[in-house]
């Protein structure tokens, strides 16, 4: 993984409070969108993608269907 452990476990955290915040059904579409995603991406792509919702505002998370993150998926596994 070329994140440091330290910056795993701080986006993790972020990220799973935004989750708590952004409502049950946002918070279970993200999650099945993440799941989905895992069988296609590595998992440091996965990590970026949860890395970018944790230092995004919550009405990003709320506001920004999941699909934003396609191009920038692509152009970093290229």
């Amino acid at each position: 993984m070329i994140f440091s452990n330290h910056a795993v476990e701080a986006a993790e955290i972020k990220f799973n409070g935004l989750l708590l915040k952004a409502g049950e059904e946002k918070r279970r579409e993200i999650l099945s969108r993440l799941l989905e995603a895992e069988k296609k991406v590595s998992p440091d792509v996965m990590f970026a993608i949860r890395w970018i919702y944790a230092n995004s505002p919550l009405s990003d998370m709320a506001n920004y269907d999941f699909s934003i993150f396609s191009p920038a998926r692509s152009m970093a596994c290229s």
